[in-house]
């Protein structure tokens, strides 16, 4: 399990992914792709879109081959 710490901006995608948690170098940087991938409803506040900081863990399953 990864946490990975980023801001949604106002258009919803994702800018400064950083792992606070991680497990390893490998499955660090998979779990930024994975992040960066996604695309968020942007926060609102007021009626009006805003920036959001958030923070999501993102888990693998490891399997022998």
């Amino acid at each position: 399990r990864v946490i990975v710490q980023f801001v949604v901006d106002k258009e919803g995608t994702v800018q400064d992914p950083r792992v606070i948690r991680g497990v390893h170098t490998l499955l660090d940087k998979a779990a930024i792709e994975a992040v960066r991938a996604q695309t968020f409803k942007p926060g609102k506040q007021r009626g009006e879109a805003v920036k959001v900081q958030m923070s999501l863990p993102v888990s693998f399953t490891l399997r022998e081959k």
